[in-house]
């Protein structure tokens, strides 16, 4: 009985999903990516539409000063990004941070990212979206100027083996509970 509670300890102590940050520090700055797209940290980032979208060095107006990742709203809301898993899979963004940029008179905008509605403005702030699947598209939201976006936080989506083993585990638990109850009396 003793070693079923060591083991489901365990278990439960074992370390949780890797979470991984996409900074494009990495990538070749000023690097137009017009329906065309490129790799970072494992994940794919596409230009959705012929627009202007670029990886941008560290001068984007209400960037944190590293490379970024901007996109035009000349071309209406479709314009933007999808990001994908490189190899494929279901993946969740937990956040990024994002502001109004180059050539926008806005005070604000909102934009989608995956199903989650972002209401952004020219100060750079991080946005929590939990948004999990096997692409997420980052629409513009803008209709003049960029968008500058960093800092896009992936997290893991358990397999459906890891489910399994971890509902097994807590059967395990509880057969040992009723058995060790049914033992006492």
């Amino acid at each position: 009985m003793k070693t079923l509670f060591v083991a489901a300890a365990l278990a439960l102590a074992a370390p949780a999903a890797a979470v991984t940050t996409v900074t494009f520090d990495t990538q070749s700055q000023n690097y137009y990516a017009s329906g065309t797209g490129f790799t970072d940290s494992g994940y794919t980032f596409t230009s959705n539409q012929d627009a202007y979208n670029y990886l941008w060095d560290g001068s984007s107006p209400n960037s944190n000063g590293t490379i970024n990742l901007i996109s035009s709203g000349f071309f209406g809301n479709n314009a933007g990004w999808t990001i994908t898993k490189a190899g494929g899979g279901s993946f969740k963004l937990i956040s990024f941070d994002i502001a109004i940029s180059w050539y926008s008179s806005a005070t604000a905008a909102s934009m989608t990212a995956g199903g989650a509605t972002v209401n952004y403005t020219p100060t750079l702030t991080t946005y929590v979206v939990n948004q999990t699947g096997s692409s997420v598209t980052l629409s513009n939201g803008l209709s003049d100027g960029y968008w500058s976006a960093d800092n896009f936080v992936f997290g893991a989506v358990p397999e459906a083996s890891t489910w399994a083993m971890l509902i097994s585990g807590f059967g395990l638990v509880g057969a040992g509970l009723r058995r060790r109850r049914a033992l006492a009396a």
